[in-house]
């Protein structure tokens, strides 16, 4: 049990390793990638190719989900992204369409995320499959009666076309600068072009931006569901094998206090380091406005779902990479993706596994005199 022990920690150190190298080096890799690297080197050094599990079921699976999760959430940000074009943004009233489906692109991301709770939660998963529905749509009407109700006024207020109409001269916010706040991107050769959109346009993409941060809310919430809990596997398993023994490795779920643990370290990462990747993501590959974003966001956020509830470790940074890529493609064309940086982001990715499986089984060999 102790070399069991063991393992864990180099599988863990190693994918830290990994994590803050990347991290300082702005790219946006995969925790699992780099934990499930770091658990095949020290099995493989500490008995043998043959304990790995290859089929669907196990790494097979694993590695399939990695190339599905960027096609996947590719694909839906893309379908959203032309869907929104024709029916709100490039349509005939953009403004009043874009208000009108506000509350319910609230509501249904409502009921996506309240109804994986109920389903994946340790304490509702037993519940009836009907009644989870059911729960999750009345979460989702109140919601749509509460946007309708409190923050449909305010979007309408600050709309950026009506800061310049008579008796609001005194707003702090020209025209001009209030149309630059659609633009979240700061790479200059892809920048947005505001001739391409007439005010009335740029008023429903501006709407997008509360949507963006609700999305971003949820998609941070499928990201703890998810990537987290890959994260906390290695020691969870560690924990529960010291308790129970080793026959309790086959069913191992995080304690609360661990999940606990992690969660608050991941608030202090992305607080200290996290701007260096959010740089990466947000204006390094493509151009980003409200729209875009949300697009991007309702794509990575519904493949990691998807993902939760069919228990695929999939990455939520390929999720986002993959529909950055995608929506930058559908909306500007080859030549306006940074293909580079991209090339980079795949190379990284590409080396991860290889890195932290080095990295853990030659922390296996100079520590294993130790046990």
């Amino acid at each position: 049990m102790t070399f069991y022990a063991l393992g864990m920690f180099c599988a863990l150190t190693s994918a830290s390793a990994f994590l803050l190298l990347a991290t300082f080096t702005a790219m946006p890799v995969s925790t699992t990638h780099a934990i499930v690297g770091g658990v095949i080197g020290a099995t493989v050094y500490g008995v043998g190719f043959e304990c790995l599990s290859w089929d669907m079921h196990g790494l097979g699976g694993i590695m399939a989900s990695w190339v599905i999760s960027p096609l996947l959430s590719g694909l839906l940000s893309a379908l959203l992204l032309k869907l929104t074009h024709i029916l709100i943004v490039r349509s005939s009233e953009p403004t009043a369409r874009a208000l009108k489906s506000l509350p319910f692109f609230y509501g249904w991301t409502t009921f996506l995320m309240v109804l994986l709770i109920l389903i994946k939660s340790n304490p509702t998963k037993d519940l009836p499959l009907w009644l989870s529905f059911v729960i999750s749509l009345s979460c989702s009407i109140s919601i749509i009666f509460a946007v309708a109700i409190f923050l449909l006024p305010r979007v309408e207020r600050n709309l950026p076309s009506l800061q310049l109409l008579p008796g609001r001269e005194s707003q702090p916010l020209l025209k001009s600068e209030t149309y630059e706040r659609l633009d979240v991107s700061e790479t200059p050769e892809l920048a947005l072009n505001l001739d391409d959109y007439t005010p009335d346009q740029l008023d429903a993409i501006f709407i997008f931006r509360y949507l963006l941060v609700f999305q971003a809310l949820l998609e941070s919430f499928a990201h703890g569901a998810n990537d987290t809990g890959n994260a906390t596997g290695a020691f969870s398993a560690v924990l529960q094998t010291f308790q129970d023994g080793l026959d309790a490795c086959d069913d191992v779920s995080s304690p609360m206090l661990v999940m606990f643990i992690a969660g608050f370290f991941v608030f202090l990462g992305v607080n200290f380091f996290g701007m260096r990747v959010v740089d990466t993501i947000g204006s390094g590959i493509s151009h980003v406005n409200f729209h875009r974003g949300y697009c991007i966001e309702f794509g990575s956020t519904l493949a990691v779902v998807v993902a939760t509830i069919f228990e695929m470790p999939i990455s939520t940074t390929h999720c986002q990479v993959g529909a950055v890529v995608a929506v930058g493609l559908v909306e500007h064309g080859l030549m306006n993706v940074r293909w580079r940086m991209v090339g980079r982001i795949v190379l990284t990715w590409l080396i991860s596994i290889p890195f932290s499986a080095l990295l853990s089984a030659f922390l296996m060999f100079c520590l294993k005199t130790t046990v």
